[in-house]
């Protein structure tokens, strides 16, 4: 899925330094096996497997939902947290990974695309924003230590 594959270089900036743990995402399609994929958070990066049924590690937390209501997250047309409430979307295992995996999930687009509070949140000291302005300046300083 082309969301798992922009996961693979655009958690790096959503996830915490200090976050640890496996994410099993089952994404499930009508008539067909569920669409399995692994994704391992540690030092601040994320990795993305596909299940091929062979050597995943046990996951730290499993969320489960149908192909639609997955395509909705991604889109931004529902939140994790009302699809949750909705039981549209299943998870089991460690709350804390649950409130890393709705980072990688867009905004609701409810009309409300300018919303201070969300800006705020992006903007804020230890934001999504700020971390991604420090990665960026870590590694240009260590650009210019190795030349």
């Amino acid at each position: 899925m082309a969301f798992f594959e922009r996961l693979r270089t655009s958690a790096t900036a959503m996830v915490p330094p200090r976050a640890a743990g496996t994410i099993l995402f089952e994404v499930e399609k009508s008539g067909a096996q569920p669409e399995r994929y692994y994704v391992t958070l540690g030092g601040g990066r994320a990795e993305v497997a596909l299940d091929d049924g062979g050597g995943q590690p046990e996951p730290d937390a499993t969320l489960s939902t149908t192909d639609d209501v997955f395509e909705a997250l991604v889109s931004g047309r529902t939140a994790l947290l009302s699809a949750a409430i909705r039981n549209d979307v299943r998870f089991a295992g460690d709350g804390g990974l649950l409130s890393i995996a709705n980072r990688f999930f867009a905004a609701p687009t409810d009309g409300a695309g300018d919303d201070p509070r969300i800006r705020s949140q992006m903007e804020a000291p230890h934001g999504i924003l700020w971390r991604v302005r420090l990665r960026d300046s870590m590694a240009k300083r260590r650009e210019r230590k190795v030349d």
